[in-house]
């Protein structure tokens, strides 16, 4: 790009550009401005030496550009907007920008920067935009804001900044908007933070945060106030209720424990959303209460250890979003409720409670209706749902009766769960009913089901009937499909539905919170379905596991069954099958359980490969057969050992969280399991000691308080210990001297002139 020295202005944002630019355009005698924003397939990099001291606006914000931001950025002496935010840049903020006194505007944000923020930052007083959120610095937030009495809008969330919020930030009397969140942050709140005259915005979520909220003067201009995510205690302060002009407010996933008054609650006049889940509340007496939140439209108390509906929601006629699950709330739903946004309400889950009736619903915009494991009792209720509902779960209750056929006129539902209840009778239309008394045929009308893409198909513990139709499992084209890559995780999900399923897994009953998109399951136990195993079944080439056990099947197991490489259990136990068994089935090489006890088969049992590993149980109640493994030669010991293994294999299990889960779910022994998480947290521990010991190697006073330099030295310590990597005591007193810089050499050198080493705590005392 050839360009004229006399060029002052080069705005081209959003212009598609494509390329990498040369470096030497920054170079231009003449140039003011630069704004290439907006342009995301452009590259670049800055100059590392003699740019031009000219530029006043550099916008690059957007694009493609990469590399480490130069010392030499500091010589822009009449920079005022410098504009870094959503490129690529990599590497720690150069002391030099502490020469940019000019500067107004300073955003650095969703880069991959890192490292500490300079303290030189102290030197740029005309800032009234700090942005250095979602980047990956460290160490502390400097308190460098003395002077800085223009800032507004002061962004660091996003990070991994530690220790306490700088007192500093007290002074910043124009402050708008402060965003701290999704960092290491400790200590208390200070008060004066709330007391900001100009702030609207606070958000300190998702730190780690303690102690009480204290009682605060109300800064009058506050509309927006997150502190979830924290570990704070105590009561919710009365001033919070002072804040008139409020419209969101969340402290959830905190430790308070307080009575939340609901006459001052009503005085947030403003409010819209309100999100106090995850604490241990109990609402005052307000039978009498007055105030309604005239506009309120979301409301979460999810977790929060209430028994009774909140009064503060009479007469709100607004509400859009209700949370009130995993709460204690008991018996009937409060007539005044059935008036609670009757024409708003889209969104309402009072799952995991003890409700014992639910009479109506009379929500006209309805989408999502969430009443899983309460008590509810009595016929199918209600008969009827608006037509807007999309998500309508009833499980885990004690709902007997018939299901309405008028559940099949709801054209847009998507997902329906009545699974786990007491329902009797045929079935109409529709899905997810294990775990009931249903005893029809077998639904053929899932066969008209346009584009089947099942990988889990459950109708376990009902009282089907009637032979299993070839037709349908030729449609399964989901577990047909060997093709899924397994190297990624990726689960299932809805939306707002989390689709979660108790599976039968080698014999062990295992709740998995995420589905996999890899898990093909087929389970039709505990039926009454008879006649032959259709052959086609052995074309689902993902089918993880297959249970057809405790039916009455009948003829022999399709050799065609050999093709399902990738099954790890079969279980066709407590039928009526006869025959040999098939020698295909020793083709597959990831089958881990085997069950065909309780059947009527002969002859020999195949031999090879994973029929080595099968015990002699599972082939019991088979009188025809013989061989190796056979009932004959039963190894009792093997079966205590084995029994043992599986317990402490569930424990494991059942310990971890749901995200090691994929990596273990399908391991039949204890020590697969346990050396399986082994490798997983031991590479995570490496490049955590990693880290950690290069950061105790780098750390420097500076200048901090000693105090604060040696809490702030034994924190890296302690986190090495988290991760069994503790440091002797030599090393320990040898990085705090290190770390100490010039102003101590005659004492360092005092400390190594010692004939003998101290100890750390000595040489600390």
């Amino acid at each position: 790009m050839n360009l004229p020295p006399s060029l002052e202005v080069l705005s081209l944002s959003s212009c598609q550009l494509r390329g990498t630019l040369a470096a030497n355009i920054f170079l231009l005698p003449k140039l003011t401005c630069v704004n290439l924003s907006g342009n995301k397939e452009l590259s670049g990099y800055l100059p590392e030496s003699t740019w031009n001291s000219s530029l006043k606006v550099l916008d690059l914000s957007s694009t493609g550009f990469s590399g480490v931001l130069p010392e030499s950025i500091g010589d822009l002496h009449s920079l005022e907007t410098l504009l870094l935010q959503q490129c690529n840049f990599i590497g720690s903020i150069p002391l030099s920008l502490g020469n940019l006194t000019r500067l107004t505007r300073l955003e650095f944000s969703s880069n991959k920067l890192s490292g500490e923020v300079p303290p030189t930052l102290s030197n740029i007083d005309r800032l009234t935009l700090l942005d250095l959120s979602f980047n990956n610095f460290t160490g502390p937030i400097p308190n460098v804001f003395d002077n800085k009495t223009q800032l507004q809008k002061l962004l660091f969330s996003h990070n991994h900044f530690e220790g306490p919020i700088p007192p500093s930030i007290k002074n910043l009397s124009n402050l708008a908007q402060l965003e701290i969140s999704n960092n290491l942050i400790w200590g208390s709140i200070p008060s004066s933070l709330f007391s900001l005259p100009s702030l609207t915005r606070l958000d300190l979520s998702n730190n780690r945060l303690s102690g009480h909220v204290n009682e605060f003067l109300a800064a009058p201009s506050l509309d927006h106030v997150d502190l979830s995510g924290n570990k704070l205690r105590g009561s919710i302060p009365n001033s919070i209720f002072q804040l008139g002009n409020l419209t969101y407010l969340s402290i959830s996933g905190n430790n308070l424990t307080s009575v939340l008054d609901q006459r001052l609650l009503s005085r947030l006049i403003n409010l819209k959303d309100l999100d106090l889940s995850d604490n241990i509340l109990s609402l005052s007496n307000s039978i009498t209460i007055d105030h309604v939140l005239p506009k309120l439209s979301k409301v979460s108390l999810s977790g929060c250890n209430i028994t009774v509906m909140p009064a503060f929601l009479r007469n709100s006629t607004s509400v859009e979003y209700l949370d009130l699950s995993r709460n204690i709330i008991h018996g009937d739903i409060p007539p005044w409720m059935w008036d609670v946004g009757t024409e708003s309400l889209s969104y309402l889950n009072i799952s995991h409670n003890s409700l014992t009736s639910f009479e109506q619903v009379p929500w006209e915009n309805l989408i999502v209706l969430d009443l899983y494991s309460n008590l509810i009792q009595g016929p199918f209720l209600p008969l009827s749902l608006p037509n807007s509902v999309r998500v309508f779960s009833l499980a885990r209750n004690q709902v007997t009766g018939y299901i309405p056929g008028s559940i099949c006129e709801m054209k847009g539902l998507q997902i329906l769960d009545l699974s786990h209840n007491n329902f009797t009778g045929t079935i109409p239309h529709s899905l997810d009913l294990s775990g009931n008394k249903l005893n029809d045929t077998f639904p053929r009308w899932l066969e008209i089901l346009p584009s089947l893409r099942l990988r889990i198909l459950d109708l376990s513990s009902n009282e089907f009937t009637g032979p299993l139709p070839s037709t349908y499992f030729a449609k399964l084209k989901a577990m047909m499909s060997t093709d899924q890559d397994g190297s990624e995780l990726r689960y299932m999900d809805q939306g707002y539905y989390q689709d979660s399923v108790t599976e039968t897994i080698k014999g062990i009953e295992v709740n998995l919170p995420k589905i996999l998109v890899t898990r093909t399951t087929v389970d039709l136990s505990s039926n009454k379905f008879h006649g032959m195993i259709p052959d086609v079944i052995g074309e689902l080439g993902s089918l993880k596991g297959l249970n057809l056990s405790h039916n009455n099947l009948n003829g022999h197991i399709p050799s065609s069954f050999g093709d399902l490489s990738k099954l790890e259990w079969l279980d066709l136990s407590s039928n009526e099958l006869s025959g040999m068994l098939p020698t295909e089935l020793t083709n597959l090489t990831f089958l881990e359980v085997l069950n065909v006890s309780s059947n009527q088969l002969t002859g020999p049992i195949p031999q090879g490969n994973q029929f080595k590993t099968f015990q002699a149980e599972f082939y019991r109640g088979n009188l025809g057969l013989c061989g190796e493994n056979s009932e004959d030669v039963l190894n009792l010991e093997y079966q205590q050992w084995y029994r043992a293994d599986q317990l402490v294999s569930l424990w494991i299990t059942g310990s971890v969280f749901e995200d090691e889960l994929g990596l273990i779910i399908g391991l039949e022994l204890a020590y697969k399991v346990w050396n399986t998480l082994y490798r997983c947290f031991t590479q995570r521990s490496m490049a955590k000691e990693f880290k950690l010991r290069g950061k105790l190697q780098s750390y420097q006073k500076r200048n901090r308080p000693l105090t604060e330099y040696l809490r702030e030295f034994e924190l890296i310590c302690d986190q090495l210990n988290i991760v069994k990597k503790s440091i002797n005591e030599i090393t320990k007193v040898c990085c705090v001297l290190e770390g100490l810089g010039s102003d101590y050499e005659t004492f360092k050198t005092t400390m190594y002139c010692l004939k003998s080493e101290p100890s750390y705590e000595d040489f600390i005392a």
